[in-house]
């Protein structure tokens, strides 16, 4: 098991079939993204764009997660032009990029067929952050990790423990909990491999592990320390939420849990192909059991099998901890993509004592039920290819789910607010719709760019965001309709959150238009109304 993955005849072949399956399944989303929000796509896009004009993470606007990705889609837009495209684009090759490393992790256990469905079930049922471009680097790195632990399983060879932790802290500077939460796994890797192989110990792989262990860490600790320093404690806390008291959402880990087993059974023991996805897997597991007790297959696979199971189980465990934290179910595919290595390294090792024709059989049930899925999410896509569905503005050009309502009231307020506001002027958005800063082009006039409950703004940092407001010569104002929510941690602006912002507005500002949906309780995507004040005696 110590080959090069993908240097084989077959596995070649099934690489290059796992690229172009990649490829084309994806092709259709560059210009075609689900549900569109003001909010956090805003932010997403805001953020890249402010990065390519040199602005920092964290310094010169709010951001939630770690520090890499505004660069990497910053570059996206460098290469390709400040648009949505490029960035639907970016994601999509990183998601490409999981795929086949996906692909790689499962060809290095289990070989090319193994693989080839492993990556088909990835692109056809991982689960997209649909919130946020952001964690689709993570789960890039993620993928990394497992094809590294999956080369030292099978090779031993310190240099892919090496890489790994690169890949750990590159997980780190994406979101830092899951960095952070990759170190274990990496350390499990070496100490379960070296003992069941019994590697003696020696100064490097010590070293190793007090480096993955200690110094790792405080390298993470470090750069994010260079990034937020110099900002408020309640700033940095703004800006990395972990604490109860900066979420909406909590939860006990056992009503969480309680949920989620209750989400797995509905799926694998629903109807169709769901239940025979389901039953092949339970069918698998048990087979496993028979293999491993049968002690048929070779000692080095068998235990390079039981390995992989272990460490990726622990892994898959260890991603879990947000959703057991908050209950929220966006929050559970962090692990997906280590759930479906862990799922069909059960399956390869389960038809590890069948002949041939029953293996290539069940492969093609498995890539048939995959097929299905991805003509059903391509069929979806293509619907949304409408007029009703797009967002014609220079800066988007794409389709989006929304309806129609949301998308003429975005399209109005961007070119109102493009027509009656200076070049060298720029306006003050709330609660938090920054994605019209980024249709617009004009810049945030303060670092801030989400006013909500669950964000705690203090009355020090209102006055700092006015005096901001002050300086900028804002002379026009946008209140979006979620000022008023029953969304849990949104508020009530005014009332539970930033009086002192809003008795500035309501005493120098009077409201000029209107549009969109102010009759109906606004939503993340749906739902959405704007208004524009304008300053009663303008700055100049």
């Amino acid at each position: 098991m110590n080959k090069i993955p993908g240097t084989s005849n077959a596995s070649r072949i099934f690489l290059w079939l796992t690229l172009a399956l990649g490829i084309v399944f994806l092709y259709p989303t560059i210009d075609t993204q689900g549900f569109l929000s003001t909010g956090d796509h805003g932010r997403d896009f805001y953020a890249f764009e402010r990065t390519l004009h040199g602005e920092i993470p964290y310094q010169d606007y709010w951001w939630v997660y770690g520090p890499i990705m505004p660069y990497y889609y910053a570059t996206m837009d460098y290469l390709l032009g400040v648009n949505m495209m490029s960035i639907l684009l970016g994601k999509a090759l990183l998601t490409l990029a999981s795929g086949l490393f996906i692909f790689l992790t499962l060809e290095t256990l289990a070989g090319g067929l193994t693989a080839f469905a492993g990556a088909a079930w990835f692109f056809a049922f991982g689960r997209d952050f649909f919130f946020t471009f952001n964690h689709a680097g993570g789960i890039t790195c993620i993928a990394v990790l497992m094809f590294c632990i999956a080369r030292y399983i099978t090779t031993r060879h310190d240099d892919w423990l090496w890489t790994g932790a690169v890949a750990a802290f590159l997980l780190a500077m994406v979101k830092v909990n899951f960095g952070i939460a990759a170190i274990p796994a990496l350390l499990l890797t070496a100490y379960l491999t070296d003992r069941t192989n019994s590697i003696p110990g020696s100064p490097k792989k010590t070293f190793f592990y007090a480096f993955s262990a200690l110094m790792l860490p405080l390298i993470i600790a470090g750069v994010y320390w260079i990034f937020l320093h110099g900002l408020s404690w309640l700033e940095i806390r703004q800006c990395m939420p972990y604490s109860n008291a900066d979420q909406p959402m909590n939860t006990l880990p056992w009503i969480a849990l309680g949920e989620y087993f209750n989400l797995v059974k509905a799926n694998f023991l629903g109807l169709g192909c769901d239940y025979a996805f389901g039953m092949l897997l339970i069918c698998a597991c048990i087979q496993s059991l028979v293999v491993i007790h049968s002690r048929k297959l070779a000692p080095q696979q068998q235990r390079a099998y039981l390995l992989a199971l272990v460490i990726f189980g622990v892994y898959c465990v260890l991603n879990f901890h947000e959703f057991l934290k908050s209950g929220v179910v966006y929050r559970s595919f962090w692990a997906q993509p280590i759930g479906i290595v862990w799922m069909f390294t059960v399956i390869a090792l389960g038809l590890s004592n069948f002949t041939r024709p029953i293996r290539i059989m069940v492969f093609l049930l498995i890539l048939s039920i995959a097929a299905g899925q991805m003509q059903t999410v391509y069929s979806e896509t293509k619907k949304l290819h409408t007029t009703n569905h797009y967002l014609p503005h220079p800066r988007a050009k794409i389709f989006i789910r929304n309806d129609l309502q949301w998308i003429t009231t975005v399209e109005a307020t961007a070119q109102y607010l493009s027509a009656h506001i200076p070049a060298n002027e720029t306006f003050f958005a709330l609660p938090y719709d920054p994605i019209y800063y980024y249709l617009t082009g004009k810049p945030s006039p303060t670092r801030m760019l989400i006013f909500f409950d669950h964000i705690n703004i203090s009355p020090q940092q209102e006055q700092t965001i006015l005096r901001d407001i002050g300086s900028a010569r804002v002379n026009y104002i946008l209140l979006s309709s979620r000022i008023h929510s029953h969304e849990p941690g949104i508020g009530s602006f005014g009332n539970t959150f930033c009086p002192g912002i809003a008795k500035y507005i309501s005493d120098r500002f009077e409201p000029v238009v209107r549009f969109g949906d102010w009759t109906n309780e606004p939503l993340w995507s749906r739902q959405h109304g704007t208004a524009i004040f304008k300053r009663k005696i303008p700055l100049k």
